[in-house]
């Protein structure tokens, strides 16, 4: 068969683009054992309009579907039909794959490898026109071994964000089926998103739960033609403009208006009934909960200055109504104006949980709110995030939340501390949305770091994650991911039912790593649990080992047995067994880049073997 460029009459050729892989500049991963989306950008030279695509796979490489269409917006893409043909390719067993005659646009096709040797494999993309290929790529993807080990049960949460690609395969259900038997099997227990009945059914049908994500961001945001009210209903803002005209765009494009807070609370039976709708059909379809991703998207110190916020605001901070203007909030009572405007927003949110509870008792509410983000008694930190934030923290709002689940895009030192200072604050179950990153763009971690998120979480006392953007979601990922699976499984019980005690021993960081650990570079926690201490050692550089000394100055006389309770072949040196003198001393221990190490301590009893 020859091969050409596939130019037509007029010089333009034709292409085919891979996704993560060209936009990212990153090689495409495959995992055994689960299921990775793939999205191919199809463009057909004019002169030849009766061409195919062709797939060319390793048999091992399951081609589970494919549908044509977009990722994001179309909640059922239809489904396309493809021959299959097997040969030989360098002596390997190979799949041919040709799709249907005339495709011009996006292509979403799910791979299933199953029994591909840890290396690398070539994947073969390419138009045939008769005798004629066009166009001709090939891929090296990286295949990534299935993790083995006991993964951790469905009690540390992994849930997925948004439809975008699982929902639009609805239109193919052998693609949908495969697709979502391998996200179930990676350990995703729910889903969040845009989905119908149908949809829902096939969730539960594989044991997920599936919440609802409400259709815009601020609860006082509506789209342009949502409602007909007067213009009392709409908010003004500090410069007395009324927002009841479409001004302000909605991240997906589309335009909405504000509502005023203080009618929203107080007519709240009349308005929710309609700004639910879609809310009350999704629980009616069976839905497990509802999502509400509570970003303010008015600047909090902008809305609403009408004359009836005005006045409750006054009444609230027992202020002389009389002269109560926006000027003399802004200048006078600034902060006292946004813990006003935190009030109205967690009445809001009470209302709305109230009203989802009136339509199922057992409904989850999940609030994607503000974390806390600053150290207790940083005042001018703090007085910068309550700005923006509104005031609507996650404490205010833990008396309303079934679930926590704040927005933490960001590095994963970063989403480390935000753990620690997050979680002890709140009573309900904390499940942050992790970013992965997303197909279009370069990817906003490397994945070794997002199993550092997972394993932050879990010895955090966090019960989950929710992992956004799932169209980034491949071979490597689904790796790393399996991994953390499996040492939270082992390590669980420290985490949740053990006491923390990090005072219990002093790091430090050695050799290039000297004085690094208050760059925060090097962090640890110790979890005790029934004479047993388990420390948790993360380096977050993304290039260096990390040399680090413990000391365990707490010990009382006597010897001690220490183990890596994940991969024992780690340790060294003493075969495991040592007195309290040895190690008050010191350890010292290498710690990869991105990596965590963990080394579980306890007394040698009467009767213990020496290794």
């Amino acid at each position: 068969m020859n091969a050409c460029s596939g130019k037509d009459e007029n010089g333009k050729r034709g292409s085919i683009e891979i996704m993560p892989m060209d936009r990212s500049g990153r090689e495409m991963c495959l995992a055994n054992g689960t299921g990775n989306f793939i999205f191919i950008k199809l463009k057909l030279p004019g002169c030849f309009p009766d061409a195919k695509w062709v797939m060319e796979l390793p048999a091992q490489i399951q081609l589970a579907g494919a549908v044509k269409g977009r990722t994001i917006d179309r909640p059922e893409c239809p489904a396309v039909s493809f021959e299959t043909q097997f040969f030989k390719r360098d002596g390997m067993d190979y799949c041919r794959h040709i799709g249907e005659a005339g495709l011009d646009g996006s292509l979403i096709a799910g791979l299933l490898p199953d029994g591909m040797k840890e290396g690398k494999a070539r994947l073969y993309f390419y138009f045939q026109a008769g005798e004629k290929r066009l166009n001709e790529r090939m891929v090296e993807a990286r295949i990534f071994p299935e993790v083995s080990g006991k993964k951790t049960p469905m009690d540390f949460k992994l849930w997925l964000w948004r439809g975008a690609p699982l929902s639009c395969t609805m239109g193919h259900p052998g693609l949908f089926d495969a697709m979502l038997g391998a996200y179930a099997d990676l350990g995703m227990s729910a889903f969040a998103g845009d989905g119908n009945r149908e949809f829902i059914s096939r969730l539960h049908g594989r044991g997920m739960k599936y919440f609802h994500l409400h259709h815009c961001n601020s609860p006082y945001n509506v789209f342009e033609n949502e409602l007909a009210l007067p213009d009392e209903y709409w908010a003004v803002d500090h410069l007395g403009n009324r927002l009841n005209e479409a001004t302000h765009c909605y991240f997906t494009g589309k335009r909405i208006r504000t509502l005023c807070p203080a009618r929203f609370n107080r007519e709240s039976d009349k308005l929710l009934g309609v700004l639910l709708k879609d809310d009350m059909e999704a629980l009616d379809f069976g839905a497990d909960g509802a999502l509400f991703d509570l970003e303010i998207e008015m600047p909090p110190l902008s809305v609403c200055h009408c004359g009836e916020c005005l006045r409750s605001f006054a009444e609230n901070a027992g202020l002389d109504p009389e002269g109560m203007t926006s000027s003399v909030v802004l200048e006078r009572h600034k902060t006292a104006w946004i813990k006003f405007r935190a009030g109205q927003i967690r009445e809001t949110m009470r209302l709305i949980g109230e009203r989802l509870r009136s339509r199922k008792k057992n409904v989850l509410y999940y609030i994607v709110d503000h974390s806390l983000d600053c150290e207790p008694g940083d005042a001018g930190r703090e007085a910068r995030w309550l700005e923006r934030t509104g005031g609507s923290d996650i404490r205010l709002l833990d008396s309303v939340a079934d679930v926590h689940g704040p927005m933490w895009y960001t590095d994963s030192k970063r989403i480390y501390s935000l753990f620690e200072l997050n979680r002890p604050s709140l009573k309900k179950p904390l499940i942050p949305m992790l970013d992965i990153g997303q197909y279009e763009g370069a990817r906003s971690k490397p994945p070794a770091f997002f199993r550092m998120d997972l394993l932050s979480a879990a010895s955090s006392g966090a019960a989950g994650a929710m992992v956004y953007h799932c169209t980034a979601l491949d071979g490597e990922y689904a790796y790393f991911i399996g991994r953390a699976r499996v040492e939270i499984g082992l390590l669980k019980r420290y985490f949740y039912e053990g006491k923390r005690c990090d005072d219990f021993i002093r790091v430090m960081g050695v050799g290039n790593f000297a004085g690094w650990e208050d760059a925060g570079y090097i962090q640890f926690k110790v979890h005790e649990l029934r004479g047993q201490w388990l420390v948790s050692l993360f380096n977050f550089s993304g290039t260096l080992d990390a040399g680090v000394r413990l000391h365990f100055s707490s010990l009382s006389q006597g010897e001690y047995i220490l183990k890596d309770p994940v991969d024992p072949a780690l340790i060294q040196g003493k075969g495991g067994c040592w007195d309290h003198e040895s190690l008050k001393k010191g350890l010292d221990l290498k710690i990869p880049p991105m990596d965590v190490r963990f080394l579980l301590l306890e007394p040698q009893r009467q009767g213990d073997a020496k290794k």
